[in-house]
């Protein structure tokens, strides 16, 4: 059952790719857009961290829990989806414009995560070797 987790998952991670950069390749062509190169794309990588903090901030076990804090930044998450959502449907139809807010936010998610991973990594392996000298 190992070896068809992972096939599936790369089945999906291909899929995922092919799915934005043909949706990509559409909206660029017919309405004039990219899905990363834009403002609507900033927006909702900055809504990602202010989901984050608002969850970091609302976890009642957390030495960091403020539910002002939490609700303010949930809040703020909702106004930048749909100030993205709304510049993108400003820009195309409303299907198309709710569609490709969505593929922003996994597009962010694939880029943000990995360069998330990477950076740890690095950082992990520089405080490692510091440990041991």
């Amino acid at each position: 059952m190992g070896a068809l987790g992972v096939v599936l998952f790369i089945a999906f991670i291909l899929g995922t790719i092919f799915l934005l950069t043909s949706q990509a390749k559409k909206a660029r062509e017919t309405y004039g857009f990219g899905l990363v190169v834009n403002w609507t794309f900033v927006l909702v990588a900055i809504s990602l961290g202010t989901m984050l903090f608002a969850a970091l901030f609302g976890d009642e076990t957390a030495q960091s829990y403020d539910p002002a804090n939490a609700l303010t930044l949930w809040i703020t998450t909702v106004a930048l989806a749909g100030g993205a959502g709304y510049i993108n449907v400003r820009r195309s139809t409303v299907k198309f414009g709710i569609w490709i807010t969505f593929l922003q936010y996994i597009a962010a998610i694939g880029i943000i995560v990995p360069l998330f991973l990477i950076f740890s990594h690095f950082r992990t392996k520089g405080v490692m070797s510091e440990m041991t000298r």
